[in-house]
């Protein structure tokens, strides 16, 4: 048999032809011409197989891997007739694929010792001079050697004309290596592969390659492309090679094969998918041949590449686990497996428990690098899993050492804030990073801002408020000039975790919202840093409306941006403004608008509902479509067990505080709140739900008394506010929902407090309209009242409605303050004279009158006398049913009734009739001057005016005692007889 090959080079053949060994030399040299090109042919003689390598295989095809263009077979019988063979369209066909590659011999090559070659330079003209005379395993091992030298190379005086040459020799040895893929047997291709992964890893050690010396250059020159990733033209060729025999690559060489890539993070897609793909298919038929570093490093390079593969991961972990393979982990493999399942979020909660079990009961710490730990305990806090004993080993252990010099910025930071984010509290691990970073760490240069981020955030979350931790990370940002280049997610972390911690740090806060504003365009920032970051100055009431602003422009801008928040960003973001009274009422209205048109809440949690409403009632942005939307969303539940306290009261306080008397909400929310146990609302809770039911006016009276027997029984009064205190008691006037037990405990409790000088003037006011209200007048508490309000709080600091409320309510008591009530406190009427609303002015009336009859000498001059007598008679006239029917029963009974009297001192009688010449007042009685079946404060004050100052004797005929009468004239006859002392029997 005999070959011949054609080639356009001529250099080429003249090699090919001088190379070759001497049983394999040409019997024939040919030149010819074509129209497209010369060709050089020579013609072999007969041979099939020298030494290891195949120069002619079965189908007489040729592989020199020498760059031939074209290359044609021909076999010569022995009859001289040609046999033609068409070649594969490979540059360089493959072997025999139905032998192994230990069963196809190669040909005897020159073998020499790579590591004879001390530098980059020597190796690469020894490689170039004895490619074509080297074995495949010595062009392996060339490549392997490669990282070592470069390693070694420590010389950067790099000339262009140095680069230049050694590109020339690593391109042609590129070249060369690369059209001889085909005879590589799978652990020299692997190898091939690792090494360039590696020389590419010390190319890209600094920052610039350009740095480095000539051969870093070169190298990078010729491995990277255009934009600094891995050349395709020279991987991909690899990677296509190994894709094509990986059914022929074992445990090992799959395991080194994807490490290499995935240290590139190179996944190329070729003909048959995405390497990885590929590598993870031949993968799973091998598991049982791993050992635990090939386990850990293949699991390794597909996390590090982000390329999840399920079945993989599984099956891997069972067989750690199953296979006992586990015992033989060392520490590194260990953490690097538990860290790949964390970063691809494939969970495997046995290999985790088993893993962890390990780590605390069989393994040593010690034997750990601190990145190792670190790696661990962010893997389990990743994935959500808890393993108590595991983090306090580990915390234990930390916090033992003498020292944490060996843990680099990054191993401490990622250690708390995993601790942190598992909620697993270790205050002897915090204390000792803590004193770690502020005691030895010194100005911080060696945190990266996210290490620095991290860490505040792992103690505030925790609540290990370390103030000179924060206060070093603080300086450490603004005196090094670093705000400016934290990143928005950092700058977020950073201000957040301040707030949460509750330290204050103005100069921080004041600049960070001056690098927002000055911005302009935010969308780099995104929906929750945004959210976080005026979360963080409403907590911290760090108040920078430039930032606020602007943030707020930036949200309305865009409907995307909109749409990119989700519902607890929103939320917050509202909040934030609210909380801090910043105007932005373009904001709430598009937010308001935009969660209208969802069309449905479904996916807002009640928080979410909660806040959101709140925030709209604090700033007092109103949206009627909004609040239709929140209430169809909670009348339509089910039930409301899935909000909490809070939430349940922010919305009715909502809805109360924004005049949207919504029947459906209040009921719906009543009626859970009567089924809950009221232990777990606070103080703050209870008074503000009977707060929002006396506003909107909306009867529950079973949730009042639920309420009220509460915060007796468990003597709950003591840890209300003063503001909780006056809020409770005034909505109970005002609901008019009697409940003894708790005007007296909160009396009690008035009078045994020293002083009263902690509640506001507000609540001082409101506490003693709650007392008069509900003809609750005790006098010593009203004495305490005027003590506190001469000695402790002057009258200066009362608004004129307050003012006229206290004299009203001493009114009511009849209990007479000369210390309070005398000519200082007319001199404040009179500074106040034109701001008093018309309530306030019928309030001073009646105060005047009680002044008058007590013949104190001090009461009002004498035109805003008159004033405040004229609004007290203006009030408009109304006649109820009940009135009309009481009236009408008179006229029966032979009286002949005046409606609606108006007396001197200015009140209006129901009705006034004349028995035995005696003037006698009738007052129809309604609900509403009860708490209760008692008579409310304004009805014993008039009763008791009227009777002093008119002389007459005035008769109340209260509605629970006529509706029992129904429609039983007679029985209504015969009551109003008795009332008024007259003989039924005459009529």
């Amino acid at each position: 048999m005999a070959v011949w090959a054609r080639t356009s080079d001529p250099h080429l053949m003249y090699k090919l032809s001088t190379q070759l060994p001497e049983a394999c030399r040409p019997i024939s040299f040919l030149r010819c011409k074509s129209s497209r090109y010369e060709t050089y042919t020579i013609v072999l003689k007969s041979i099939t197989h020298i030494g290891r390598r195949n120069y002619l295989n079965r189908s007489c095809r040729i592989d020199f891997s020498l760059g031939c263009t074209q290359l044609q077979s021909r076999a010569l019988s022995s009859d001289g007739n040609h046999n033609n063979y068409t070649t594969s369209k490979r540059m360089h066909p493959k072997p025999d694929q139905s032998k192994s590659y230990k069963e196809t011999k190669r040909p005897n090559y020159e073998r020499w010792e790579v590591r004879d070659c001390q530098s980059v330079d020597a190796l690469l003209q020894t490689t170039i001079d004895k490619f074509n005379v080297s074995p495949p395993s010595t062009i392996a091992a060339v490549w392997s050697y490669f990282p070592t030298l470069l390693r070694n190379n420590h010389s950067n005086t790099a000339q262009q004309e140095d680069v230049s040459e050694k590109e020339h020799k690593i391109a042609y040895l590129i070249h060369q290596t690369l059209r001889k893929l085909d005879v590589f047997r799978p652990k020299e291709l692997a190898t091939i592969i690792s090494s360039l992964a590696k020389i590419l890893q010390a190319v890209q050690h600094q920052a610039s390659y350009k740095q480095k010396s000539a051969s870093h250059q070169a190298f990078g020159n010729i491995l990277l492309d255009d934009n600094s990733n891995p050349n395709p033209q020279i991987f991909d060729p690899l990677a296509q090679e190994s894709q094509s025999t990986i059914h022929k690559f074992d445990a090992r060489c799959l395991s080194n094969l994807a490490h290499a890539h995935a240290s590139l993070l190179y996944n190329p897609k070729l003909q048959n998918g995405y390497l990885f793909d590929s590598v993870a298919q031949a993968a799973l038929p091998q598991i049982s041949h791993y050992n635990s570093q090939g386990v850990a490093n293949t699991l390794w390079s597909f996390a590090k590449l982000g390329v999840c593969h399920s079945q993989l991961f599984q099956q891997m972990g069972d067989f750690v686990i199953f296979s006992g393979l586990l015992d033989s982990f060392k520490p590194r493999e260990l953490s690097i497996t538990l860290w790949s399942f964390a970063t691809v979020k494939e969970e495997h909660k046995v290999l985790f428990q088993k893993a962890g079990d390990a780590v605390f009961t069989t393994i040593d710490l010690n034997e750990f690098q601190p990145q190792e730990l670190s790696n661990i305990v962010w893997a389990y806090a990743n994935m959500g899993l808890v393993h108590p004993k595991l983090f306090d080993a580990i915390g234990d252990h930390i916090s033992t050492l003498s020292n944490l010099n060996s843990f680099a910025p990054q191993a401490l930071s990622i250690t708390v804030r995993s601790f942190a984010s598992s909620g697993h509290c270790h205050p002897a691990l915090f204390r000792k990073v803590a004193q770690e970073i502020v005691m030895k760490r010194g100005d911080l240069h060696s945190f990266a801002s996210q290490a620095l981020a991290n860490t505040v955030w792992a103690y505030a979350t925790l609540n290990e408020p370390y103030t000179e931790l924060f206060e070093r990370v603080a300086h450490a940002i603004i005196d090094q000039g670093r705000l400016k280049k934290l990143n928005p997610q950092e700058m977020s972390i950073t201000i957040w975790s301040f707030a949460t911690a509750g330290m204050e740090h103005n100069t921080l806060f004041q600049m960070v919202g001056d690098e927002i504003a000055s911005r302009g365009d935010l969308r780099e920032f995104g929906p929750q840093n945004l959210a976080n970051i005026v979360w963080a100055f409403a907590t911290a009431t760090v108040i920078h409306r430039d930032m606020f602003q602007t943030i707020g422009d930036s949200i309305v801008k865009s409907d995307g941006t909109m749409r990119a928040f989700k519902p607890l960003e929103l939320a917050n973001t509202l909040w934030a403004y609210a909380t801090l009274d910043i105007h932005h009422a373009e904001l709430f209205n598009r937010v308001g608008n935009f969660i209208v048109d969802q069309g449905s809440l479904e996916q807002f949690e009640p928080s979410h509902i909660s806040i959101i409403a709140w925030s709209f009632a604090k700033a007092s942005q109103s949206h009627p479509k909004l609040f239709a939307s929140i209430a169809t969303a909670i009348s339509q539940r089910d039930n409301l067990n899935s909000f909490k306290p809070q939430e349940l009261v922010n919305v009715i306080w909502t809805y109360a505080s924004m005049a949207e008397a919504n029947a459906d909400v209040f009921k719906s929310i009543g009626d859970e709140i009567l089924s809950r146990d009221l232990s777990s609302f606070t103080a703050q809770n209870l008074s503000n739900a009977v707060w929002a039911y006396a506003t909107a006016q909306i009867d529950h009276p079973d949730l009042f008394h639920k309420v009220a027997s509460a915060i007796i029984e468990s003597d709950r009064l003591q840890s209300f506010t003063s503001q909780a205190i006056s809020n409770t008691l005034w909505a109970y006037a005002k609901a008019q929902v009697y409940h003894p037990g708790l005007y007296k405990i909160a009396g009690d409790m008035l009078m045994e407090t020293d002083n009263l000088n902690s509640f506001s003037p507000q609540e001082l006011s409101n506490l003693l309209k709650a007392f008069a209200a509900a003809n609750e007048l005790r006098p010593a508490i009203f004495v305490k009242f005027a003590d506190t309000i001469v000695g402790g709080k002057k009258l200066e600091s009362f608004t004129p409605h307050g003012i006229s409320t206290i004299g009203w309510c001493f009114a009511v008591a009849d209990v007479n303050v000369p210390s309070l009530f005398n000519e200082r406190f007319i001199e404040v009427i009179a500074q106040n004279e034109l701001t008093f609303p018309k309530e306030g002015l019928a309030q001073l009336h009646q105060w005047h009158l009680w002044q008058a009859k007590e013949q104190t000498g001090i009461g009002l001059p004498n035109e805003l006398k008159i004033r405040c007598q004229q609004v007290f008679t203006e009030g408009e006239v109304t006649i109820s049913s009940f009135q009309s029917d009481v009236l009408k029963e008179l006229l029966c009974i032979g009286l002949n009734p005046i409606e609606e009297y108006l007396t001197d001192s200015g009140y209006r009688l129901d009705a006034l009739v004349e028995i035995n010449n005696d003037k006698v007042g009738i007052e129809v009685d309604g609900p509403n001057h009860f708490i209760g079946r008692k008579p409310s404060g304004s009805t014993v004050l008039k009763r008791r005016q009227v009777s002093s100052l008119e002389k007459m004797v005035l008769v109340s005929v209260p509605y629970f005692d006529w509706y029992e009468f129904g429609c039983d004239r007679d029985k209504k006859q015969q009551y109003l007889c008795s009332l008024l002392r007259l003989d039924a029997g005459s009529l």
